[in-house]
């Protein structure tokens, strides 16, 4: 059975799409050049996907970022970087944090720079959410974790199994002059997500949806 239609896929990409886009825009002003994210794609994970998302990742040294969605929508995110891509993070914001300690340790200064990427891209995200929903949706504090990928697979197929039903894989790159960054950048929700958007889509005409979002 599937949970979205195609239009209703496309229309929740597009809405996820300009969540990013809003979240570039915030991220350009915290680093102060021009920060993008690029060949965005939405690909629905069914239980068994998790595994094979995660077949490629490090061994160890995941930096696993996660923030609760909480208000009239229930769902979590999780954003995570490898070693590689933490590394490529740190320049951009403070070029005096850039190297990370042989065993994958992070300092405090560069777990609260990575706390903060997070909280700009959830924040981005939740806004366009609760803004094209009508609903009053908001994010919890994030956390941070420093798991290996047996870990985190444990974590993930964990929190999918008991708390939520419906799960996204945010396929983007993290474009600057000088970076290229590719995090995993998951969400999972409760059902009440998918009413949600079918709800908007049955009230709302076809060619206004997104505009009346922005």
């Amino acid at each position: 059975m599937k949970i979205f239609t195609e239009y209703e896929l496309e229309v929740t990409k597009e809405l996820l799409n300009m969540s990013l886009a809003n979240a570039a825009d915030a991220f350009s002003k915290m680093a102060n050049e021009r920060v993008l994210f690029n060949g965005f794609d939405l690909e629905l994970l069914k239980k068994s996907d998790i595994d094979t998302l995660l077949f490629e990742v490090a061994e160890k040294g995941l930096y696993v970022l996660t923030t609760e969605v909480k208000g009239k929508l229930q769902g979590i995110s999780y954003l995570i970087f490898d070693a590689k891509d933490a590394a490529g993070i740190f320049p951009i914001f403070a070029p005096n944090a850039a190297v990370v300690a042989e065993d994958g340790e992070l300092s405090e200064f560069q777990q609260a720079i990575l706390m903060e990427v997070d909280n700009i891209l959830a924040a981005a995200m939740i806004t366009q959410l609760s803004n094209f929903l009508d609903l009053s949706v908001y994010g919890d504090v994030p956390n941070y974790k420093f798991l290996n990928k047996e870990q985190l697979s444990d974590l993930l197929r964990n929190d999918h199994e008991m708390y939520y039903e419906v799960a996204f894989n945010l396929k983007s790159k993290l474009e600057t002059s000088n970076s290229n960054i590719s995090p995993i950048f998951i969400w999972f929700f409760k059902n009440d997500f998918v009413e949600a958007v079918k709800n908007v889509i049955e009230i709302k005409q076809e060619g206004v949806l997104l505009k009346k979002s922005k």
